[in-house]
């Protein structure tokens, strides 16, 4: 994981693995196991033997004798720089699909509120003679009757998976 040989790194404190700026938790975790107390590090970064770094999930445990005494901490990392990878790609692709549901939410809104105004405007008497059959095409567009009730049904439902998809991150 890290690319050093045993023998490179026997006498080293356990925290010269880990980014300078972590070193410091690392160091309490280890007085932790030496207390009798396993703990975990969920994320931090390891440093290679490259130079490079190295998404790392820690976790401390005590190492007892047969008199239950502490003697040492055993140190398990594992290299989570794929699931890292993975999860920053779904967070994008929520992302994604959150701005194209709002996208799609007011590119259906803005021209269906219009064919509902003017059906509105023909079930409210509208005069058939000057609007050249424009009407029929609108009522007909729109339904006869709960037409307008179906149109804002389904922009409320694009709008609150739209809603929904921004609060928790997902659909």
């Amino acid at each position: 994981l890290f690319g050093f040989e045993a023998a490179e790194v026997i006498g080293w404190h356990l925290s010269m693995l880990l980014v300078p700026s972590q070193q410091k938790v690392m160091e309490i975790l280890l007085r932790d196991a030496e207390q009798g107390r396993t703990s975990e590090i969920v994320r931090t970064l390891g440093v290679r033997k490259d130079g490079g770094t190295a998404d790392l999930s820690v976790t401390l445990s005590p190492l007892r004798g047969p008199d239950g005494v502490v003697t040492g901490t055993c140190l398990v990392a594992r290299d989570v720089s794929s699931r890292r990878r993975a999860e920053e790609e779904a967070d994008r692709a929520n992302r994604a699909k959150s701005d194209f549901l709002s996208r799609m939410s007011h590119e259906l809104r803005t021209p269906l509120n219009g064919i509902l105004g003017f059906a509105q405007l023909l079930e409210m008497g509208f005069d058939v003679h000057r609007s050249g059959g424009a009407n029929r095409i609108v009522i007909g567009a729109v339904g006869q009757g709960n037409g307008d009730a179906q149109l804002l049904a389904i922009q409320d439902g694009v709008l609150r998976m739209s809603r929904m998809a921004r609060a928790t991150g997902g659909v």
